[in-house]
């Protein structure tokens, strides 16, 4: 689990509130509390720039939008991980089987101009 790992820090964004209770429980339980934060609300409403890991879960789609707002709102190097969501024409760093789906990996890659992004780099 990412935020087992030293520097981590775990920002989980869930509209239903029994699931963040549950999430919360869970976290406290493994003892990884102080570097994860849950809350219920809109993913866009909050403030995403101290995140090194955001997890995405949600009907599958393929929504370029989504890619482009998590681009503008997460720092170089930081994770976005799935098992629903499909960024569009950026490709996933990694994706592992898991319970019998797909999990995909995206980090967020260096800028090199103003909302531009690293040669080679996916997002477009």
């Amino acid at each position: 689990m990412a935020a087992r790992k030293p520097r981590v820090r775990v920002v989980g964004i869930e509209p239903d509130v029994r699931k963040v209770e549950i999430a919360r429980k869970r976290a406290t339980k493994t003892r990884i509390e102080k570097r994860v934060r849950f809350t219920s609300a809109a993913l866009f409403d909050l403030d995403l720039r101290r995140a090194t890991v955001v997890i995405v879960v949600r009907e599958p789609l393929s929504d370029a939008a989504l890619s482009r707002q998590l681009l503008d709102r997460l720092r170089p190097g930081a994770r976005i991980v799935s098992h629903t969501a499909d960024l569009g024409a950026w490709v996933a760093r990694e994706s592992r089987p898991i319970e019998g789906r797909p999990v995909r990996c995206w980090v967020v890659p260096m800028r090199v101009a103003r909302r531009g992004y690293a040669v080679g780099s996916s997002p477009s």
